[in-house]
């Protein structure tokens, strides 16, 4: 679902200074967004947890590979 939200296109153009042709970085843009939302789902784990969000990023890989969550974080 957080891959249609479009925030991760917005974010990765960010990194880029408005002077460099989008051509040459328009190639990276699909794996930078895949970065920033597995870097938001890692960083926003602990605070998920303590609310008692089960549904996050890391509970889901670590439940759907049969991991414990510290596990399924060092893959």
């Amino acid at each position: 679902m957080r891959l249609l939200s479009g925030v991760q296109t917005a974010y990765s153009l960010f990194i880029f200074p408005s002077t460099l042709p989008p051509l040459q970085y328009i190639q990276c843009m699909p794996d930078i967004a895949l970065v920033i939302n597995y870097t938001n789902d890692i960083l926003s784990y602990y605070k998920e947890e303590i609310e008692g969000n089960a549904t996050n990023y890391l509970s889901r890989v670590a439940a759907s590979r049969a991991l414990t969550k510290q596990d399924a974080l060092r893959e």
